[in-house]
């Protein structure tokens, strides 16, 4: 993923195995929540932010992790 933030809103691209798509989201305090829309489906990914880090789950329950670049 890379993510700009303006403010407390978010945006940007999720490189995935059969290309990139667009995301958006917001940031409030320490929680985020990140919406991919690619090949007519929405994925969503909800969690915390902690220094250089994130980490959460997805709309279909399974763990996410990053880390700054």
């Amino acid at each position: 993923m890379q993510i700009k933030q303006d403010g407390s809103s978010l945006s940007g691209t999720f490189q995935a195995p059969r290309g990139s798509a667009k995301l958006t989201g917001n940031l409030q305090g320490n929680q985020i929540s990140i919406d991919v829309k690619a090949m007519m489906k929405k994925f969503s990914f909800t969690g915390t932010v902690d220094g250089d880090k994130m980490s959460g789950t997805t709309d279909q329950g399974k763990p996410w992790t990053a880390t700054r670049q």
